[in-house]
Protein backbone atom coordinates (compact mmCIF):
# COMPACT_ATOMS: atom_id res chain seq x y z
CA UNK A 1 0.00 0.00 0.00
CA UNK A 2 1.45 3.65 -1.20
CA UNK A 3 -0.57 6.84 0.11
CA UNK A 4 1.31 9.93 -2.15
CA UNK A 5 1.50 13.33 -0.98
CA UNK A 6 -1.40 15.77 -1.95
CA UNK A 7 -0.40 17.13 -4.27
CA UNK A 8 -0.63 21.51 -4.52
CA UNK A 9 -3.18 23.14 -6.49
CA UNK A 10 -2.27 25.61 -9.51
CA UNK A 11 -5.43 27.14 -9.10
CA UNK A 12 -8.96 28.50 -7.72
CA UNK A 13 -12.08 27.81 -9.30
CA UNK A 14 -15.57 29.58 -8.20
CA UNK A 15 -18.85 28.35 -9.40
CA UNK A 16 -22.10 29.66 -8.58
CA UNK A 17 -25.32 27.34 -9.88
CA UNK A 18 -22.54 24.87 -11.64
CA UNK A 19 -21.14 28.10 -13.65
CA UNK A 20 -18.08 28.87 -13.36
CA UNK A 21 -17.81 33.01 -12.08
CA UNK A 22 -14.00 33.46 -11.32
CA UNK A 23 -10.71 31.65 -11.84
CA UNK A 24 -7.32 32.77 -11.04
CA UNK A 25 -3.66 31.08 -10.58
CA UNK A 26 -2.71 30.08 -6.37
CA UNK A 27 0.58 31.46 -6.34
CA UNK A 28 -0.91 35.50 -7.06
CA UNK A 29 -2.04 36.84 -4.32
CA UNK A 30 -5.41 38.79 -4.69
CA UNK A 31 -8.39 39.51 -2.74
CA UNK A 32 -11.89 39.24 -4.95
CA UNK A 33 -15.33 39.98 -4.13
CA UNK A 34 -17.75 37.40 -4.81
CA UNK A 35 -21.50 37.95 -5.86
CA UNK A 36 -23.84 35.27 -4.70
CA UNK A 37 -28.06 35.77 -4.18
CA UNK A 38 -26.98 36.89 0.00
CA UNK A 39 -24.87 39.50 -1.25
CA UNK A 40 -20.57 39.89 -1.44
CA UNK A 41 -18.57 37.27 -0.58
CA UNK A 42 -14.63 38.22 -0.11
CA UNK A 43 -12.45 35.30 -1.00
CA UNK A 44 -8.37 35.94 -0.42
CA UNK A 45 -5.50 34.83 -2.31
CA UNK A 46 -2.41 34.44 -0.52
CA UNK A 47 0.40 32.66 -0.10
CA UNK A 48 -0.66 29.89 -2.18
CA UNK A 49 -3.63 29.13 -0.43
CA UNK A 50 -7.76 30.56 -0.70
CA UNK A 51 -9.55 31.28 1.90
CA UNK A 52 -13.40 32.60 2.53
CA UNK A 53 -12.90 35.97 4.73
CA UNK A 54 -16.13 37.61 4.53
CA UNK A 55 -19.52 36.36 3.95
CA UNK A 56 -23.18 37.51 4.12
CA UNK A 57 -23.96 34.26 5.26
CA UNK A 58 -25.65 33.82 8.85
CA UNK A 59 -23.58 31.15 10.33
CA UNK A 60 -20.24 31.72 8.76
CA UNK A 61 -19.11 28.19 8.49
CA UNK A 62 -17.47 29.16 5.01
CA UNK A 63 -15.01 31.54 6.80
CA UNK A 64 -14.02 28.83 9.70
CA UNK A 65 -13.71 26.28 7.33
CA UNK A 66 -10.09 27.63 6.55
CA UNK A 67 -7.97 27.73 4.06
CA UNK A 68 -7.22 25.51 0.94
CA UNK A 69 -3.94 24.73 -1.19
CA UNK A 70 -4.42 21.12 -2.05
CA UNK A 71 -5.88 20.10 -5.38
CA UNK A 72 -9.50 18.47 -4.36
CA UNK A 73 -9.47 21.01 -1.34
CA UNK A 74 -13.26 22.64 -1.20
CA UNK A 75 -14.79 25.88 0.41
CA UNK A 76 -18.10 26.40 -0.03
CA UNK A 77 -21.09 28.97 1.52
CA UNK A 78 -23.90 26.89 0.82
CA UNK A 79 -26.54 30.23 1.88
CA UNK A 80 -24.57 32.38 -1.15
CA UNK A 81 -24.35 29.59 -3.16
CA UNK A 82 -20.71 29.98 -4.03
CA UNK A 83 -18.51 26.30 -4.47
CA UNK A 84 -14.79 27.33 -4.37
CA UNK A 85 -12.41 24.40 -5.49
CA UNK A 86 -8.56 23.81 -5.78
CA UNK A 87 -7.64 22.40 -9.21
CA UNK A 88 -4.12 20.65 -9.15
CA UNK A 89 -1.79 22.08 -12.61
CA UNK A 90 -1.64 20.07 -15.51
CA UNK A 91 2.00 19.43 -15.14
CA UNK A 92 1.70 16.97 -12.26
CA UNK A 93 0.85 14.19 -13.68
CA UNK A 94 -0.71 11.75 -11.85
CA UNK A 95 -2.40 14.31 -9.60
CA UNK A 96 -5.99 12.76 -9.55
CA UNK A 97 -4.66 10.03 -7.53
CA UNK A 98 -4.17 10.00 -3.62
CA UNK A 99 -4.14 6.35 -2.65
CA UNK A 100 -2.74 3.85 -4.67
CA UNK A 101 -3.07 -0.07 -3.08
CA UNK A 102 -2.23 -3.28 -4.45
Amino acid sequence: MCIRDRNSGGRVVVRSDDKIVFVAPLDTDQQVELEGPLGITVLQIENGAARIVSSPCTNKVCIRMGEARHAGDLLACVPNKLVVTIEGDSTEGDAEYDFIRR
